[in-house]
């Protein structure tokens, strides 16, 4: 199972590993039968573990009355607790927030003839009187709308497709291990082989819209860019770190964020004054040793 998941056990690792459950009554019965488990790509993300055989964090149920109404001491675990300190980096939740619209020449002009408006019909004197207009002008004439930085982006047609091709195969496959037939290893193959395509179909979108931001960068003036720094402000808000790397000019993989920093701000730099004298390569982990690495090449 850990094999076909591409996963890794942490916790029987020399400098980890003790006994995970011991039988109370009897010290010869020890075994090692409760897990740590990471993806063989981040176990970096398990910065320690401590499997408590001193009994320091041990789980016992609470004491009680028995019908003689003597308290009794509440039964030990014979599992050992197993404490774990985990670097993550975790994607805020936004609220919803209401923006003005930009408002085409036309809506302007309605604006500033509202807003005169009620000028002439009560003189505004105070900022605050002018703060009031200026918003009644506003959501009058431009009107609001509402961004919600939680919405997930739509789907494309040929993943809407995937995705409903993969799900038929998922509901044969759960159906044929309830009736526990035959044709389980074949239906198991198709429904591997129809997340592998959706994986696939996937990250050629990603490739595609970074291939997009990529040229509309260029096109805008490399770091004097809008996009440029709209992606920087983006990444640095939703507290994400982007699962690409990047390479130097001698193809050097670059996985320290300040270097990658410093080398995508000096690659737009020198496009600048020398657009084909550097090159910069982002390249997207593998998440599974049979899914497709895409490249996305800038050369």
């Amino acid at each position: 199972m850990l094999i076909e998941a591409n996963m890794k056990t942490i916790s029987i690792e020399p400098k980890y590993c003790r006994w995970t459950r011991e039988n109370r009554k009897n010290n010869l019965e020890k075994s090692v039968i409760d897990y740590i488990i990471s993806t063989k790509e981040e176990p970096e993300l398990i910065n320690h573990i401590e499997i408590d055989d001193n009994y320091i964090y041990q789980v016992k149920n609470d004491n009680y009355k028995n019908p003689e109404g003597v308290i009794v001491t509440g039964k030990q675990s014979d599992h050992n607790t197993i404490i774990t300190t985990i670097n993550m980096k975790t994607k805020t939740k936004g609220n919803p927030r209401k923006n003005w619209k930009r408002g085409n020449e036309s809506k302007w002009k309605k604006y500033n003839q509202t807003l005169q408006k009620i000028n002439k019909n009560k003189k505004i004197y105070e900022y605050e009187d002018l703060e009031n207009a200026i918003i009644t002008a506003m959501k009058k004439e431009i009107g609001t709308k509402t961004t919600n930085p939680n919405r997930k982006p739509k789907d494309t047609d040929d993943i809407k497709e995937a995705k409903k091709k993969k799900k038929p195969a998922r509901k044969e496959f759960e159906k044929a291990i309830r009736e526990k037939n035959d044709s389980i290893p074949e239906l198991k193959k198709r429904y591997i082989e129809m997340q592998k395509t959706l994986q696939r179909i996937i990250q050629q979108n990603e490739a595609t819209k970074i291939k997009q931001i990529y040229q509309t960068i260029l096109d805008e003036g490399g770091s004097k860019s809008q996009s440029f720094w709209k992606a920087r402000r983006r990444i640095k808000k939703s507290n994400h770190i982007p699962e690409y790397d990047t390479m130097d000019e001698e193809e050097n993989t670059i996985t320290d964020p300040e270097q990658s920093k410093e080398n995508i701000a000096k690659y737009f730099e020198n496009q600048e004054h020398h657009p084909k004298s550097t090159r910069m390569v982002t390249t997207q982990r593998p998440k599974h040793p049979n899914r497709t690495n895409n490249d996305v090449r800038a050369e």
